[in-house]
């Protein structure tokens, strides 16, 4: 039953993953704790059955040596939080790959019968056709609209989202499911219903997968199936095999180059990355692309380079990368992932963590293929070479994007592998390590336990931050329930950085519509002790560098004695420096630097500001200030 919950919980996940906003902490935070709570209810009973004797051979746990490689990898995780760069975000991507893990446990201990994963894998099968189809209605007739309420972006207007946000994530959910819908067309034990449900599945795919327009979605179906086919060829000879490693290449190669040739849209799609390469042979690297991800890519190493052992952090890369920032020049554009696994995971936990993931993720797909390979049930093994196709897809894919940071990816990811393996290992009675002393067990519920209570703290801490959030942008007025909220929250964990923020945020806004001035001081001692606790656990955030900035110098002016008056200048300014420092291509903050110089008589510096801020938008009032400037200048 609880397999089935969680299984659930997944569907639910990429199910209303793009109706909760932008803010991913109204999915996160429920989906996290009722996955903790399940994996717990699962733990403390198995312990119930070791304690009472039951002897029969699903009572205990199993656990293969490429699932130790993961659990010392979240081990590893945990014990760099204190080191990271923004130890909150650290926290959240723990308690999320501690989701994953937990649930990938559970499936891998209790989907042991092929009979029994064919009914979750034909209800996860529907729920996503629905999902293809109800994507290819909507991307006609209202492609705007998402469930019950509007999508609150149209940063990928013109392609198919279905429930998602970003397509290149629903194509990967797409992409999974690829090799199991092939391979279930060959097995025995699957129903004719069931295989007309696979046929048409993976028919009806091909529309919406296209219609995505995800780059990575389309390279990594074509490697998965390539892969798969690959495989049934070993299968029936070595010699096929060789054959078909020639001419798989060569059909994959052709429909690519048959799509630049006759589709639009694929050549629309495909030109950024023709124009790179051909930029990279005649200029390097620093070529003007429109695709922003080479660019990208090559500030990471130099970002890797600095704390190539440990890392920056955990989840810690949307705050790291903007110093390292050189090379795309986007303007507002905000990098939060480099869109390559590979790079943000070097990125953020190091080469150590590299490697630890590395040896759990290869572990994983190798133990998948060498079960596969000696199974001698067709079932099996059909299934276990899906599962590994479904890894090397995610491979390529991953090159490209950031798809196994969201939530339902990984899940649906973790449920596949987990239960194409499961029934291969308890058939062939694989080697590893049965946990079976009822103290083991009852301790690794205590563990479990544990990690709920963490979970609980931490998400409960940033659901009232998201909450404070809201009523901020909502409802001006509730000042003093954001306040309130925010106040909670960081009660609840003093490094929830941005429940300090929003406590700063909340106080500009009551210091900025205060009428009496000895008020306003108050307000904004209040308000600078908020943004130095948000500074203290996130000094890498430019809106809270922006804020400290902005009340230095307010107090500078309302500040009697010099040298105080002096000190809240200097650091004002600094703090303006360092917000510009890390949004390199903002407009918006160079401006406001460029202002404050200007109203401090520095207008050598505020016209330098102000040419930036030309450079990256020239807008009326920057042509205006730059104007006004040179003649005092000059």
């Amino acid at each position: 039953m609880i397999t089935f919950f969680l299984l659930s919980l997944s569907i639910l996940s990429f199910l209303f993953f793009g109706v909760v906003g932008e803010d991913k902490t109204w999915l996160l935070a429920p989906a996290m704790v009722l996955n903790h709570v399940l994996v717990l209810g699962w733990w403390v009973g198995k312990a119930r059955q070791l304690s009472a004797g039951e002897k029969h051979g699903s009572v205990g746990c199993y656990f293969s040596i490429d699932t130790i490689c993961w659990l010392l990898f979240l081990i590893y995780g945990i014990a760099i939080i204190p080191f990271s760069t923004v130890p909150f975000e650290s926290k959240l991507e723990l308690l999320f790959l501690g989701s994953v893990f937990g649930a990938f446990i559970v499936w891998r201990n209790e989907v042991t019968s092929f009979k029994e994963s064919r009914v979750y894998v034909a209800l996860l099968f529907g729920v996503v056709l629905i999902c293809a189809l109800y994507g290819l209605v909507i991307h006609f007739k209202a492609p705007e609209q998402i469930l019950w309420t509007e999508r609150y972006t149209d940063a990928y207007e013109g392609r198919l989202r279905s429930t998602y946000i970003c397509p290149n994530h629903f194509a990967h959910l797409l992409q999974m499911l690829m090799p199991f819908f092939v391979v279930w067309l060959f097995i025995k034990q699957v129903g004719v219903t069931l295989k007309g449900l696979a046929l048409y599945s993976f028919i009806a795919f091909l529309p919406p997968l296209f219609l995505t327009e995800s780059r990575a979605g389309w390279l990594g179906t074509l490697a998965s199936v390539g892969v798969l086919g690959l495989l049934f060829a070993w299968r029936k000879s070595k010699k096929l095999f060789w054959v078909m490693l020639i001419v798989i290449p060569l059909l994959g190669s052709s429909l690519l180059v048959a799509g630049y040739h006759y589709s639009e849209t694929f050549q629309r799609r495909m030109e950024p990355v023709v124009t790179f390469l051909e930029g990279q042979a005649e200029e390097g690297i620093g070529s003007e692309s429109r695709d922003f991800r080479p660019q990208t890519w090559m500030d990471t190493l130099e970002m890797i380079g600095d704390e190539p052992v440990w890392g920056h952090g955990p989840g810690a890369y949307r705050y790291t990368y903007p110093e390292y920032r050189n090379r795309f020049r986007g303007q507002r554009i905000v990098t939060g992932h480099p869109h390559n696994e590979y790079l943000e995971l070097a990125a953020d936990y190091g080469w150590v963590g590299f490697s630890l993931f590395g040896l759990a993720w290869l572990g994983t797909l190798f133990k998948c293929l060498r079960l596969a390979s000696r199974s001698t049930e067709v079932r099996h093994s059909f299934v276990g070479i899906a599962a590994f196709a479904m890894g090397i897809g995610t491979m390529v894919h991953s090159f490209f994007d950031f798809q196994m940071h969201i939530y339902p990816n990984a899940m649906v990811f973790a449920f596949l592998m987990a239960s194409s393996i499961a029934p291969m290992e308890r058939h062939q009675k694989a080697r590893g390590w049965h946990l079976k002393r009822p103290w083991m067990a009852w301790m690794a519920a205590a563990i479990c336990l544990g990690s709920l209570l963490w979970c609980v703290q931490v998400m409960a801490s940033a659901s009232l931050r998201a909450e404070a959030d809201r009523r901020f942008v909502a409802v001006k007025s509730s000042n003093d329930n954001t306040l309130q909220l925010s106040t909670r929250a960081v009660q609840l964990d003093e490094s929830n950085w941005r429940a300090h923020r929003t406590m700063g945020s909340t106080l500009y806004d009551l210091r900025y519509y205060a009428l009496d001035m000895s008020e306003k001081v108050a307000i904004a001692e209040r308000e600078l002790k908020a943004y130095q606790c948000a500074y203290e656990h996130n000094p890498k955030d430019p809106e809270i560098c922006a804020g400290l900035g902005k009340v230095y110098l307010f107090l500078h002016h309302h500040e009697k004695e010099g040298s105080i008056a002096n000190h809240y200048k200097v650091q004002g300014l600094a703090y303006l420096r360092e917000a510009c420092s890390l949004r390199k291509y903002n407009d918006l903050y160079w401006w406001v630097l460029g202002s404050e110089l200007r109203d401090l008589g520095e207008y050598d510096e505020a016209l330098e500001a102000f040419e930036r801020a030309s450079k990256i938008k020239n807008s009326a009032s920057i042509r205006a200030n730059i104007k006004w400037l040179k003649e005092r200048v000059l």
